[in-house]
């Protein structure tokens, strides 16, 4: 289990790793097509998202099938 000294992180054998950042919130892009959906396909998850004003669960998961 990796340790936590401070703003780096020490894993065995492997010496000091940056730790994560908070992102800033990403500015609002302009909408090219109001009528399609964002797809995202991971090793593991399939996620897909819809304009929020288009359901009330806008962004759904799915696993994939693959092992």
């Amino acid at each position: 289990m990796p340790k936590k000294t401070g703003r780096q992180e020490v894993r065995g054998g492997q010496g000091p790793v940056p730790a994560k950042r908070k992102r800033d919130k990403q500015p609002d892009r302009p909408v090219f097509e109001a009528n399609t959906a964002g797809i995202d396909i991971g090793a593991r998850e399939i996620f897909v998202a819809v304009p929020a004003d288009r359901d009330d669960h806008p962004v759904r998961t799915c696993g994939t099938f693959t092992g």
